[in-house]
């Protein structure tokens, strides 16, 4: 007996912002990833050669694994702007 939520499988896929042909192919290439797909299946449905959709395959792969990557806690430090420095130095003179 196996407990817990279905896996989403490519509903993941669809609760992402994009367009539903970038959504298509990311599924194909997941779908290979998983092993439910064959690259030749994969290929055949995006009407690229393998060496494409290796090339695919690693961008995304790729992007993902940049995407996952630690980053530094809080948000980063916002430059401020020469107006918004003048202002400030205009605001702070005027008090003295």
């Amino acid at each position: 007996m196996t407990r817990g939520r279905p896996p989403l499988k490519s509903a993941l896929v669809d609760a992402l912002p994009g367009p539903e042909e970038d959504k298509r192919r990311l599924r194909l290439i997941l779908a290979t990833v998983s092993g439910e797909l064959t690259v030749a299946q994969a290929c055949e449905q995006l009407g690229v050669g393998e060496t494409r959709f290796f090339d695919l395959r690693r961008q995304a792969l790729e992007s993902a694994l940049a995407g996952i990557a630690p980053r530094e806690p809080g948000r980063p430090q916002q430059q401020e702007s020469p107006e918004a420095a003048r202002i400030a130095s205009c605001s702070s003179s005027s008090r003295i």
